[in-house]
């Protein structure tokens, strides 16, 4: 059950990420109507062809890790696992880093200005309360 319930979580997330960054953003700076459009746009584009290009090749590498995975594994092996979807993840990240620059060049000076005060704040609150990942309107 808690294998289901984490893929179900994994595939709502996946399928509502370019939603989940818009919310984070927004917890940063206000982006205006054309600003929010160029995020929506290049956020939508890069995810499908993550669904297109990324998807694939992670789809086969856990195919051969359930393969894999049926014999005891060596260390060499795990390691290899390791730095291939590590790598996946370094992939995506640049993906998505993509329609998160064409939105950020958009920004006023204000909102530039606003977005560090808005983020070192947060940051601080994340330092003194020892918590890793800190949000602005917990």
């Amino acid at each position: 059950m808690l294998v289901l319930l984490a893929g179900c979580t994994t595939r709502f997330a996946y399928n509502n990420l370019d939603s989940l960054i818009a919310y984070r953003i927004d917890d940063y700076v206000d982006l205006t109507r054309q600003q929010d459009n160029v995020l929506d746009r290049e956020l939508t584009q890069a995810l499908q062809r993550h669904r297109q290009q990324g998807l694939p090749p992670i789809h086969r590498a856990l195919d051969r890790l359930q393969a894999d995975i049926l014999t005891p594994m060596t260390f060499a092996q795990i390691r290899q696992y390791h730095y291939l979807f590590t790598g996946f993840g370094q992939d995506a990240a640049s993906d998505l880093a993509k329609p998160l620059a064409a939105t950020l060049s958009l920004l006023s000076d204000q909102q530039v200005s606003s977005s560090t005060v808005n983020y070192s704040s947060a940051l601080m609150n994340g330092i003194k309360s020892g918590v890793g990942s800190v949000r602005l309107n917990d």
